[in-house]
This record gives structure tokens, sequence and C-alpha cells, in this order.
């Protein structure tokens, strides 16, 4: 198997650690959020990247700010994934397409804003984004199992996949909340930080490339 330099893991890794923007822009946004008060279990993600004021008064003076963050959380996910790739032990191509899918959904999501007269784009953006992060970060855990190095890396990994997923469910059956939102895209964040952290660990150990977590 290819092993990527340190420097290409060093990068990857801290591409990955930066995705944690995305959170402390969302919570920056829920802070500045005035008007009606915004409760993160019952109102959707989307809500704080608004342009308007919803019809009950609520508004979003961060929504160019967090529309802003999913563009960068976008290319930070597709980076990252192009630099730590090579560390996988199979099926490299298509863990990064699945990845690109999820990157370019998240981007859509910041370019076609809820209250633009986008909505079909939105939401088409929206699935990509989570059921395509979902997707991507199970794939890459199931391709993980196949180096015994990365055994407990890729059980940790299909255990963040089995809780997003839940959200998935939780958002076709019981349609759009805060809560399913959240429960779907969180697990796949703190992957991503989570990942990022331990290939930079693992350059600094010193440990051969191929047990560095992608």
């Amino acid at each position: 198997m290819p092993r990527p330099s340190r420097a290409r893991a060093l990068t990857g890794g801290l591409v990955w650690l930066l995705v944690v923007q995305y959170v402390v822009v969302e919570l920056l946004a829920v802070a500045a959020w005035t008007g009606t008060s915004y409760d993160a279990a019952r109102d959707v993600v989307s809500d704080l990247g608004r342009p308007a004021c919803l019809p009950d008064g609520g508004c979003s003076p961060w929504a160019a700010a967090f529309n802003a963050s999913l563009g960068v959380h976008g290319l930070l996910v597709i980076l990252g994934a192009g630099l730590l790739a090579p560390l996988l032990p199979r099926w490299r191509p298509a863990v990064v397409a699945l990845f690109a899918i999820t990157a370019a959904g998240n981007a859509g999501v910041g370019l076609f804003p809820l209250g633009e007269g986008v909505t079909g784009a939105h939401y088409v953006a929206a699935t990509a984004a989570i059921g395509g992060a979902t997707l991507a970060v199970g794939v890459t855990g199931v391709a993980a199992l196949a180096d015994p190095a990365l055994r407990r890396y890729a059980l940790a990994t299909l255990v963040a996949t089995g809780v997003g997923v839940l959200g998935v469910v939780l958002l076709v059956g019981d349609g759009t909340t805060g809560l399913a939102e959240r429960i779907a895209i969180y697990p796949v964040v703190a992957w991503y930080v989570a990942t990022g952290a331990l290939a930079l660990v693992s350059v600094r150990a010193g440990a051969p490339a191929s047990r560095v977590a992608s």
C-alpha cells in the first residue's frame, strides 16, 4: 500500500482538525439569534443561515457567516479526505468520491439558504451533506477493518456511523427537527476532528504511515 509522506499526513490531520470551525460558528450564530428564542432541539440548523427573518420574528444576524462556514467546511472535508485517503488499505477512490459528495452538499446548503426561493436546491444539498457524510464515514470504517492496525479505529468509526444513521432515520421518520439533524451531523463532525487529531498524534509519535487512521 502506498504510504503518504509525513508532511501529507500532518497537513491532512490539521485540515480535519479545523472542521471544528463549523461547530464554533454554529454556536456563535445561535448566541446571536434575535427575536423569538432559537431552540436547537426544535429549530432546524438551516434557520441559522436564513438571510431574512422568520415570520415569527426570529432573525439570524450571523446568517452570512454561518453560510460561509458551510463552504469552508466542504473545502476542509474534501481536502482532508484527499490527503489522508492513501492511509486506507482499500477503496480509496470510492471513499474520496463519497466525501466529495458530502463536501459539495455542505457548500450547496450555504450557497442556497432557506428563504431565498431555492428551497428545492437547498434540500437536495442538505440530503447530500448529511446522508453523504454518514455513508462516507461508514464506508471508511468498513475499509479500515481490512488493516489489523486500524481495527479499533474502524470500530469507533462504525459506532459514529451508527449514531449518524439514527439521526437520519429520525429525520426521515419524524420530519426535520433540529435534534434529529444534530444527531446525524455532530457524530460525523466529531469523527473528522478525532481522525485529524489521531493523524497528528501518530505522525508526531513516528508511527508508520500505514498505522495512521484516515
